[in-house]
């Protein structure tokens, strides 16, 4: 395996590694802050929405991150 494939492959396993964290987002906030300010998914991903909008000025490439935030969550919950 070259460098250049190892590297796209550390960059898709962190990536994996930050949507998964973004699905367990509630048990994770629960936990730190004891059920004081627990976060959802459903209102995570609002935001992003929100904030990747056409109409918000977002540069292109946060917009694409998102996008591949929306798509990654969608295939890791959505079995096939």
């Amino acid at each position: 395996m070259s460098s250049s494939e190892k590297l796209i492959n550390e960059f898709e396993t962190e990536f994996e590694e930050i949507v998964m964290y973004i699905i367990s987002i509630r048990s994770r906030s629960e936990k730190a802050f004891n059920g004081l300010n627990t976060l959802d998914v459903k209102e995570l991903i609002q935001s992003l929405i929100q904030v990747s909008g056409v109409d918000t000025g977002i540069e292109a490439n946060l917009r694409i991150i998102c996008l591949k935030v929306f798509r990654k969550i969608i295939e890791m919950e959505v079995p096939n």
